[in-house]
């Protein structure tokens, strides 16, 4: 038996603007105090348990040559690049597709899917989080998850609704009686109340027999897409791979199958987890001034509290004088300032300066 972990990296540069772009998503930039990028940082926890060769890299092909040259260490032959966008659903497909064609001899080979860019700081808590999932997944023949358990009610995130169901790993786990999207706040404290739900941390495993199945009962016409993909790629094909892929819907992996199959499973993860959805998400993972301030980067707060200043310009100091409550990021060509309050919305800058750029 073989194992295999997928780091999906692919994704738009809108949520940290300006220091993301369309070629610099979030996985790309040194959010974390450890100075990595998030994909460096989820390259480096999930080797000790998967062979390297085993580990491959699912992106989109605007971001092959700035990932490549982030991770210079990376075969060539690890990256699996996307012909087109198709969500998490079509990267999904277009992996377990490749590893029909690259695994043909091994029936019981299992693949992690796992995320680029989450914080992540307990690794050997990962890790063991990691051997329980793939266990689960072989006693099973399931598709499992791994949930967060929810420490404030979060509104940003999906949710896992479970059911207790011990199977006898190194973690605890459940069997996922519903998916939840993103709730209303009201609904939000009602799951923490509750107390038998999880955040949906994106994270999949199971056995690439087990994958198949499913999409072949839930999600049929994805199930022959991913077939003819892999009969084109065992023949050199790549123009008819990449038409089958393209014919994938837009979508991600939750509603094309995980919210319809009854045979998903979660274990609850051992580790300490943060999405970092936004640029006041800094304010968890980066240890704050007397003041309250989060500042990295060149800047100085005076008289200023409750801040979060992320400089990345290589020329300019950033000040601040009586302010509270702020974001401020600022590169060598773009300066943002925004209400921490609104960090959720810096997408629609991102987009509106897109718009500007190509109409100008």
């Amino acid at each position: 038996m073989s194992c295999f972990a997928v780091i999906m990296a692919g994704g738009w540069g809108e949520r940290f603007w300006p220091v993301s772009r369309v070629d610099r998503p979030k996985q790309l930039l040194r959010l974390t105090a450890s100075g990595k990028t998030m994909l460096e940082e989820a390259v480096a926890r999930v080797v000790p348990v998967v062979t390297a060769e085993n580990v491959y890299i699912a992106t989109s092909s605007a971001l092959r040559g700035p990932i490549e040259a982030e991770l210079g260490e990376i075969r060539l032959a690890n990256l699996l690049v996307e012909p087109a966008k198709r969500n998490t659903a079509g990267a999904i497909c277009w992996v377990l597709a490749h590893l029909m064609h690259l695994a043909a001899d091994d029936d019981d080979h299992v693949v992690a899917f796992l995320t680029a860019d989450h914080a992540i700081t307990t690794e050997a808590q990962f890790q063991v989080t990691f051997g329980a999932a793939v266990e689960l997944a072989m006693r099973t023949d399931g598709l499992v998850t791994i949930g967060i358990k929810p420490t404030r009610p979060e509104t940003g995130y999906g949710y896992l609704q479970c059911e207790t169901h011990d199977f006898q790993v190194s973690a605890p786990t459940f069997r996922v009686a519903k998916f939840h999207e993103k709730p209303t706040e009201s609904l939000a404290e009602s799951y923490l109340r509750d107390g038998g739900f999880l955040w949906n941390a994106g994270m999949f495993v199971g056995k690439v027999t087990s994958f198949l199945n499913e999409l072949r009962e839930h999600a049929p016409e994805a199930a022959s897409r991913v077939a003819e993909i892999a009969d084109a790629l065992r023949i050199n094909d790549v123009a008819g791979a990449e038409a089958a892929f393209c014919a994938l819907p837009d979508i991600s992996i939750d509603y094309l199958l995980m919210e319809k199959s009854g045979r998903v499973f979660c274990v609850e993860a051992l580790f300490t987890w943060d999405d970092l959805g936004s640029w006041d998400a800094l304010e968890r993972a980066h240890e704050p001034d007397q003041n309250g301030n989060v500042l990295i980067g060149r800047s100085c707060a005076v008289d200023s509290n409750r801040n979060i200043v992320f400089n990345e310009s290589g020329r300019a100091i950033v000040a601040t004088l009586g302010v509270s409550d702020l974001v401020i990021v600022a590169t060598d060509d773009a300066i943002l300032v925004t209400d921490k309050r609104q960090s959720q919305n810096v997408r629609k800058v991102a987009r509106q300066v897109h718009a500007d750029t190509v109409s100008a």
